[in-house]
C-alpha cells in the first residue's frame, strides 16, 4: 500500500482529478449554452406565431373596413 501512495502517484491522481473536474465544467457550460440556445429558438418561434396571428387579424380588420367603405360607395352610387 505504501508503494501505491508515493509522491508521484499522489501528484498523478491530483492532476487527473483536476483535469476531469475542468472537463466536467466545460461540458456543463457547453450543454447549458445549448439549452439556452434551444430556449431562445423556442421563444423566437412563439413570437413569430404570435406576430403572424396579429398580422392576420389586422389584415382581416383592414379588409373588412375596405369592404364596408366599398359597400357604402356602392350604395351612394346606386342611390343617385
Amino acid at each position: 500500500m505504501d508503494r501505491f501512495f508515493n509522491k508521484e502517484m499522489v501528484v498523478f491522481i491530483a492532476t487527473i482529478s483536476a483535469i476531469m473536474a475542468f472537463g466536467m465544467m466545460i461540458q456543463s457550460n457547453y450543454f447549458a449554452t445549448k439549452l439556452d440556445l434551444a430556449n431562445l429558438k423556442l421563444e423566437m418561434a412563439e413570437m413569430h406565431v404570435k406576430l403572424k396571428e396579429y398580422s392576420d387579424n389586422q389584415d382581416k380588420t383592414i379588409l373588412q373596413n375596405l369592404d364596408n367603405k366599398y359597400n357604402l360607395i356602392l350604395k351612394e352610387i346606386r342611390s343617385r
